[in-house]
């Protein structure tokens, strides 16, 4: 079954989102459509910076535009510049889930007007506030209710300096937001973010306090364990020292790095690299496909 969806916001998320749902398509293992676009920029602009990316280079597919749309091997996608997402006509296009990753409509009442719209399920590209159910795929998608939830999933003035010079610490939401996704852990655990000057590709940096004394094996066997199971196509080994530009492109969540753990006694360490572009966005449409099975 196809599934048909609205990107509002076609900036780096709403671009690998489109990308990444016509690779899917095109191997077919997921049958995404996305029929409309909302972007305050101009088609022209959007479709140069759909074809060409500086991460992950040319798209290798025939793009075209005009004034309301963009095209992508024959395939129209309308373009609208609407300010307001109540505006929208959502329903028109056939969209039935609306991305919404413009990074401005993040609580549920201003995220809803795509509700009004004609949409029947909002994701949200960034930690929410107040909606149905924040969603981690692999971690609690389980709890997914389609009868309940409707609108949902889970990402200073140190900012103002350059990024291409320095190293800078900064808050993320995603530490804030585990509480949401695993209830169990809301206020065990905390952490920043550190931006340096890379196009892409991050490392998380994981330190937690053991039940019992283990040994480094013991804990890479784990996570190779959650790999080859429950885990699977969202947890990676690797099995090589890598750096962040080797997991560019790659689709997983978390690329397990087992050279790097450390453990002593009860306190561990571990590493695990991700694209939080094109990771992150196979797992949006991961959530897409979870939404959509009605």
């Amino acid at each position: 079954m196809t599934v048909r969806v609205g990107v509002n916001g076609f900036g780096r998320i709403g671009r690998t989102y489109l990308r990444a749902a016509l690779a899917r398509a095109e191997a077919g293992t997921q049958d995404v459509e996305v029929v409309a676009i909302n972007d305050i920029t101009s088609p022209a602009t959007l479709a140069h910076l759909l074809e060409y990316d500086s991460t992950f280079g040319r798209m290798g597919r025939e793009v075209s535009h005009d004034d309301s749309s963009i095209t992508v091997d024959g395939r129209r996608i309308t373009v609208t510049a609407e300010r307001d997402p109540a505006a929208l006509r959502w329903a028109d296009h056939g969209a039935d889930i609306v991305v919404e990753s413009t990074g401005r409509f993040r609580d549920r009442e201003s995220a809803a007007l795509h509700l009004k719209a004609g949409a029947h399920t909002v994701l949200l590209s960034a930690p929410g506030k107040g909606v149905d159910a924040t969603i981690v795929m692999g971690v609690n998608d389980g709890t997914y209710d389609r009868h309940r939830d409707r609108i949902g999933p889970h990402k200073d003035l140190r900012r103002a300096r350059s990024a291409a010079l320095s190293i800078i610490p900064t808050s993320t939401g995603a530490a804030r937001a585990v509480g949401l996704v695993v209830p169990e852990l809301a206020g065990a655990l905390d952490g920043i973010a550190v931006r340096v000057p890379v196009e892409d590709g991050s490392l998380t940096d994981l330190a937690v306090v053991l039940e019992r004394e283990a040994t480094a094996e013991e804990v890479n066997a784990a996570f190779t364990t959650a790999a080859d199971g429950p885990l699977h196509g969202v947890l990676r080994v690797s099995k090589a020292p890598i750096v962040s530009r080797d997991v560019i492109g790659d689709p997983s969540s978390c690329v397990f790095d087992p050279a790097l753990t450390q453990v002593n006694g009860t306190l561990a360490k571990v590493f695990g690299w991700y694209d939080n572009e094109w990771g992150y966005t196979n797992r949006l449409l991961d959530l897409t496909a979870l939404v959509a099975d009605d």
